[in-house]
């Protein structure tokens, strides 16, 4: 049986582009039903083989077998096709034995699954915890429950208008509610600015007021409501600016750690929770040696993980040469950008995170281990 993917796509397509939206649902239907009936085939023939494997596998030698074992190549694509299966097509009695048939079913974690489960959860309960500090006045608060190092903020919600950034020394300018480095200027002084976004230096203020005036115009940025804070510097005496470290945290655990050149073009370089250096498939036409951390920092953003009542939020840092533990803080992110972009090994690999850290917080909260109390500080419960 062959089936040509690259036709069918096309075909598909084809019709979309003329507009024959009906005609390509129907036959995605088609071949979803399919798909699911092969596979669905496929689980129930290869839980039934392992079991009969298993039986001869245990009966004495020299006994009548009521069942033949397995050749090794047939149990190798029996438990590739069971790896690779995703929690859809799982029945209840292949749960029941997945352990004594020795099946990982290492498809069933997933880090983009679990933020699309706990996108719709915040979509039809209105609320989940991790959403609370999306806001930046609401993660500075909680930050200062937390005792932690942020830029010194000197305008926020201001419009371009508002902004004399004549006498600004060592501030960024940057838009409210935009993600990334759109909009971002990095005032060294009034004579010399970088241009984040586009990577270029500025030699006045009029040059930064002209490009913030077309971001607006061109809803480049959408809304006219700036922020100018301290700028975090992690060599001072080289004016250089931090790097992004941003920590993907499990309640209590770090999965991994994004470091993020901005400055003289952006590149990217990812590092596992254990200080290792790994490779998503996200960033690999932009990356580059970064410098790292400490376990000494890796300890100290577990901690600031472990006191926020959530299986997974990314702890966003800048490093600093004169912060505590060399960072200073930026932001919460309850779902990162583009999460769909990890390579599966990675996206397994946070998807197992993630139901650990479901199992560890549940179980401190009934054992009532944790008291959260920063946290409920900020939700106004305790004072």
């Amino acid at each position: 049986m062959y089936t040509d993917w690259k036709a069918v796509r096309d075909t598909m397509e084809s019709w979309l582009r003329q507009g024959e939206f009906e005609r390509a649902h129907e036959e995605l239907r088609s071949m979803q039903a399919c798909y699911q009936a092969c596979v669905e085939t496929w689980a129930d023939q290869g839980a039934k083989a392992l079991r009969e494997d298993a039986k001869a596998a245990s009966e004495m030698k020299g006994a009548p077998r009521s069942s033949t074992p397995l050749d090794v190549r047939k149990k190798e694509l029996i438990y590739d096709f069971f790896n690779t299966l995703g929690p859809d097509y799982i029945k209840e009695p292949l749960m029941v034995k997945a352990r004594s048939l020795k099946l990982s079913l290492d498809n069933v974690q997933s880090f983009r699954r679990s933020l699309v489960m706990r996108s719709k959860a915040r979509v039809s309960s209105k609320l989940t915890l991790e959403w609370v500090v999306n806001n930046k006045q609401k993660a500075y608060r909680l930050a200062d429950f937390l005792g932690l190092h942020y830029p010194s903020v000197q305008a926020s919600g201001v419009s371009l208008e508002q902004i004399d950034a004549s006498s600004f020394e060592r501030v960024v300018i940057k838009p409210e509610g935009e993600s990334s480095s759109k909009g971002v200027f990095l005032v060294f002084s009034p004579r010399r600015i970088y241009d984040v976004s586009g990577d270029k230096w500025l030699d006045c203020v009029s040059d930064m007021t002209k490009k913030m005036q077309d971001d607006l115009s061109k809803r480049r940025i959408r809304n006219d409501s700036w922020m100018v804070e301290e700028l975090v510097l992690e060599n001072i005496a080289e004016e250089l600016p931090g790097r992004d470290l941003k920590f993907y945290c499990f309640y209590g655990r770090v999965g991994m750690v994004l470091e993020i050149r901005r400055w003289g073009g952006r590149a990217y370089c990812e590092w596992s929770g254990d200080g290792s250096r790994i490779y998503s498939g996200k960033y690999s036409r932009n990356e580059f040696d970064g410098g790292g951390v400490t376990e000494e920092q890796l300890e100290y953003v577990k901690s600031i993980s472990k006191k926020i009542p959530v299986p997974f939020m990314r702890i966003d840092f800048l490093r600093s040469e004169t912060a505590p533990h060399g960072l200073s803080f930026c932001e919460f992110t309850p779902r990162p950008g583009n999460f769909h972009a990890f390579g599966d090994e990675v996206d397994r690999m946070l998807g197992l995170e993630f139901l650990q850290a479901e199992a560890r917080l549940e179980n401190d909260l009934v054992k009532r281990r944790n008291s959260f109390r920063e946290y409920r500080q900020l939700l106004g419960v305790v004072k």
